[in-house]
């Protein structure tokens, strides 16, 4: 295996992946080479420390571009803290990111340049915003013409200062944000690339936003580490389209994309040739898709992570992996569990160079999550006698969906939690999806039934879902008058009250005539979005909030429902409910 270069810091890492990768191709819808790419970096370097942005907190908030990953590295190569954004936030939480860091210049893309405009003239700590596609003075491009002119004189980098801060669940004033370092994030990517086996003649398909941990710590910056092509794909939908066209080698995703793919297997099959290596994080893959993968010839690996860990802590590798395992611990990084029970199964414990340096302005939670050096996760593991890990649960409060995104509970509940027709919430999963159970205030509701109060809670779940990230919606909603059961010290005793619920029969299958399909659709939307408006004119994105793998899954649920294919360009030309109607009529 090939020595791995030491890097101290990303500054480094940007200088020495040009040296060594020269004239290579990094990005070519640009026909941008690592040498460009590394002269865009420095110039931007330079134009930010220019403006006296050194040492101060930038944002960065757009779709996955290449100007996204350059503004990223020139920040930290700056010496500033980088706060990635996910563009995806209600407008409400991307300024309570910008207000908690207080960010003293955002780049952007043009869809958010609105808002962000209105931030800068209520907050005066924003002096600065850098658009991706505007021409004016203060655009990217402006600023690396600017920077190429101008002789910066180097600073060394400490690489236990902090580079990066990122948001893991939600944005509110209780939420955590991981702070890491140079040596954390460098650390991992060299520790990573010891095994991962890629090289300079990968092609890296780029389908998980950047902000995503997995994409924006991972499978980037080991792209840039290992001297991958870069090749950004936007539509879940158009995923196999790009491996053919581009020939991709490497792929690093979520469960839902690749159940998604399998539906596709027959396309897949035929580029299998070429991939070298799959990745799959956020969530606990299936075992069995893992196997009707090679089956047509496609690895796949799955890996364990967290952002406080930046982001890796396990990995399989096409040679050494288990079915239903995450792996063994990737080199450096040692894992363990904190008191083995009779079962084997305890709380995962994680200690090395990458565990982060704490969760911003909140001492009191990096106390406790971080005991003698060691990280403590609050997912539930074994380890088995060759040193593989399983992951077996996670801790009693979080939430992980199955498309890697994260929720809290508690977060959500303390929101419920305010409304005086409320008077305490329990919030978990079922099949994926965010369920609540409302214990309702007598007093609000005299001289109603149950059925009324659910739906007069449920418009009021509505109007709260719509200041929340799409995947924290709570789709449905048991309703009771009944005190929920907590332990003598006050806490919810969650794994039994939501057995109990889920013993009951929801009031969501309402049936529906099979020759009605807007009743069908509207279903499938409601069970998808958890929106309960819904008309025949509702756009999909605009009215009911839909991103792309939404859509995705909208159509392959519909696909299922009413035996129908939908083709890619009908698929495009759909934008409302109606359209569907029309589609399958």
């Amino acid at each position: 295996m090939e020595e791995q270069q030491e890097i101290k810091n990303l500054n480094e890492l940007v200088i020495a992946s040009a040296k060594k990768y020269d004239e290579k191709i990094l990005y070519r819808c640009e026909n941008i080479t690592y040498k460009n790419f590394c002269s865009k970096v420095q110039a931007l370097k330079n134009a930010l420390i220019n403006m006296n942005l050194k040492n101060k907190k930038v944002a960065i908030i757009s779709e996955n571009r290449y100007e996204w990953e350059i503004a990223f590295l020139a920040t930290i190569s700056a010496q500033n803290i980088v706060v990635p954004i996910d563009k995806t936030l209600p407008k409400n939480e991307i300024e309570t990111i910008i207000n908690r860091t207080k960010v003293e210049a955002i780049f952007y893309s043009k869809d958010y340049e609105s808002e962000l405009n209105e931030l800068k003239n209520k907050y005066d700590f924003l002096h600065h915003l850098f658009s991706f596609d505007s021409a004016n003075e203060e655009s990217f491009n402006s600023l690396i013409d600017i920077g190429k002119n101008l002789n910066i004189e180097e600073s060394s980098i400490n690489e236990n200062d902090v580079c990066c801060i990122i948001f893991t669940s939600g944005t509110t004033s209780q939420s955590k944000a991981v702070m890491l370092t140079h040596k954390n994030i460098c650390s991992n990517l060299i520790n990573t690339s010891k095994i991962m086996g890629l090289t300079e003649k990968d092609i890296a398909l780029s389908v998980l936003p950047l902000n995503h941990v997995l994409e924006g710590l991972y499978c980037f910056l080991l792209s840039i580490y290992n001297g991958l092509e870069r090749i950004y794909c936007h539509e879940i939908d158009e995923i196999i389209e790009y491996i053919k066209k581009y020939k991709i080698t490497f792929m690093g995703g979520v469960p839902l994309i690749y159940n998604y793919l399998y539906e596709k297997k027959e396309e897949l099959e035929k580029e299998a040739e070429h991939i070298n290596l799959f990745m799959s994080g956020g969530a606990k893959l299936n075992p069995e898709i893992v196997e009707k993968y090679k089956e047509i010839g496609i690895n796949i690996v799955q890996g364990y992570g967290l952002t406080e860990c930046s982001p890796v802590v396990s990995m399989e590798t096409k040679n050494e992996n288990k079915l239903g395992s995450v792996g063994k611990a990737i080199p450096n990084v040692q894992i363990k569990l904190e008191n083995e029970e009779d079962d084997g199964i305890d709380e995962i414990l994680v200690k090395g160079d990458n565990i982060f340096k704490g969760y911003f302005d909140n001492e009191k939670d990096t106390r406790e999550s971080i005991v003698d050096g060691w990280f403590h996760t609050g997912d539930l593991g074994k380890i088995d006698k060759e040193g593989y890990l399983y992951i077996c649960g996670r801790n009693k409060e979080m939430i992980v969906l199955q498309n890697g995104k994260k929720v809290f509970p508690q977060e959500i509940e303390s929101i419920l939690n305010k409304n005086e027709n409320i008077i305490e919430s329990f919030i978990f999963d079922n099949s994926s999806k965010i369920y609540a159970e409302i214990v309702y205030n007598k007093e609000s509701f005299t001289n109603k039934n149950e059925d009324e109060i659910k739906n007069i809670l449920m418009k009021e779940i509505n109007t709260i879902n719509q200041n929340l990230p799409k995947y924290k919606n709570i789709s449905n909603i048991y309703v009771t008058d009944e005190p929920i059961e907590r332990t003598w010290s006050g806490k919810i005793k969650r794994n039994k009250e939501k057995e109990k619920l889920l013993s009951k029969d929801i009031d969501e299958n309402v049936i529906i005539d099979e020759n009605d399909n807007f009743g069908r659709v509207k279903k499938i939307i409601e069970s998808q979005l958890g929106k309960t408006k819904i008309e025949v004119d509702s756009n999909l994105t605009v009215d009911l909030g839909a991103d792309s793998l939404d859509i995705v899954e909208l159509f392959i649920k519909i696909e299922k429902e009413f035996n129908v294919t939908i083709s890619k360009e009908e698929r495009r030309g759909i934008a409302t409910v109606g359209d569907i109607l029309k589609l399958i009529k």
